[in-house]
């Protein structure tokens, strides 16, 4: 079974870390949080915390977990922890064009990844 894990990056006020998704990868333009793909012998812990720091350079070594949401289509397993921080400025890789802090309830105007979309809060 396919796992992936991510960490909801939220600022003291509420609001939340969204990154863009390059041409390079898979559903581009949609917006969602750092993540990505659990690798062999890795924690979904460990990979949230690989891809947080892959995906917009900074680490936060004690995320707490929050829900693991499985697609229902895909059987897809995906973790989800949580870390507030201070806005910042991302360092992106490739895989992300851009990024914004934005309150959950300006959400619903974004074009999302469906992964993030579906998310039963």
């Amino acid at each position: 079974m396919k796992q992936a894990a991510g960490i909801l990056l939220h600022s003291p006020t509420g609001r939340i870390l969204l990154l863009r998704r390059s041409a390079l990868v898979s559903s581009p333009g949609t917006w969602n949080f750092p993540g990505g793909e659990v690798d062999p012998g890795e924690t979904p812990k460990q990979a949230a915390i690989r891809e947080v720091e892959e995906e917009a350079g900074v680490l936060f070594p004690s995320p707490r977990f929050i829900k693991t949401i499985v697609n229902p289509q895909t059987g897809t397993r995906y973790h989800l922890f949580a870390a507030c921080t201070p806005p910042f400025v991302p360092h992106l890789n490739p895989e992300s064009d851009g990024w914004t802090w934005v309150y959950p309830e300006e959400m619903v105007e974004m074009h999302l990844h469906a992964g993030l979309r579906d998310i039963d809060w």
